[in-house]
């Protein structure tokens, strides 16, 4: 990413593991994939346990196919990713097949098995995403020569936040250097740096860039910014601009200092934002 920027990875579910279902109407994935692309989003994640997340392998190829249909346009198709909680390389070899360039490895479930996982998901095409919760799962995941590292504010057990965010101050609810984010110090320059969990708010995902991450994966804000559907007899569809007006905010280039109010989250006023969202401040 060029510098002073943040690349945003949209998490497509409808469901999660500690509340159950976040949208009770999903638009089609195909739908959901094109928006990604328009809010120059970096890539796609695509959840594919339908158990835990709502989505399956066939709303892979679902997203897989829409990005597919850019090919030879500028930008580029965006790369899909698949996750889930993979323990197994035919697991990886399945999201493969079903147009997945990349995959998530949890370190807290594979353990001194994350280096076979890492290897395997290379010899089949992937790039693999390696989450971490603390200093000594970041250690493992360096060791086992982890080249993308998503630092996850999660707890693993109830996936609740390890640290929230304050519905005032728009941050987290303890300083910057006492979050889980904080181990990007302990992260060498040459490994991509992915924050996940919780980063709901423009503030929050503002610090990250100007902490040094490349990217940050966002899914609840997204997929809640679609739920409320088309307004009736109205051609203009505004929880879709929503969610590319979320995904644009977050990239823009915004400062802490001068940062939108809590409505420029949605609509794009506000210092920074305006570049990136234009019209949909109207």
């Amino acid at each position: 990413k060029s510098k002073g920027t943040l690349s945003i990875i949209p998490q497509l579910k409808f469901k999660v593991p500690h509340k159950g279902v976040i949208n009770k109407a999903p638009p089609q994935i195909d739908i959901i994939s094109a928006h990604c692309y328009e809010a120059k989003a970096a890539a796609v994640a695509v959840c594919t346990d339908p158990d835990a997340y709502g989505y399956d392998f066939e709303a892979l190829k679902g997203a897989e196919k829409q990005q597919a249909s850019y090919k030879g346009e500028f930008p580029s198709p965006l790369p899909c990713m698949a996750f889930d909680t993979f323990i197994d390389p035919i697991q990886m070899a399945m999201a493969a097949e079903c147009g997945a360039q990349g995959v998530n490895l949890e370190v807290a479930a594979l353990k001194d098995r994350t280096g076979e996982m890492i290897e395997a998901a290379k010899s089949l095409g992937l790039d693999p995403l390696v989450q971490v919760h603390n200093k000594e799962e970041l250690d493992l995941a360096l060791e086992a020569g982890a080249k993308i590292v998503g630092i996850t504010n999660r707890d693993v057990d109830t996936w609740e936040p390890i640290n929230k965010i304050s519905s005032v101050s728009r941050e987290w609810e303890v300083p910057f250097e006492e979050t889980v984010f904080a181990l990007i110090k302990e992260v060498p320059k040459d490994v991509v740096t992915v924050a996940l969990g919780h980063v709901n708010e423009t503030i929050a995902a503002w610090t990250l860039r100007d902490e040094g991450y490349n990217a940050i994966m966002i899914g609840e804000v997204i997929m809640k910014g679609l739920e409320t559907a088309q307004v009736t007899g109205s051609s203009y569809q505004a929880a879709y601009n929503e969610a590319k007006g979320i995904i644009m905010a977050f990239r823009s280039k915004g400062s802490k200092k001068y940062g939108p109010s809590s409505a420029a989250n949605f609509y794009g006023k506000g210092e920074g934002a305006k570049e990136e969202l234009g019209q949909l401040s109207m």
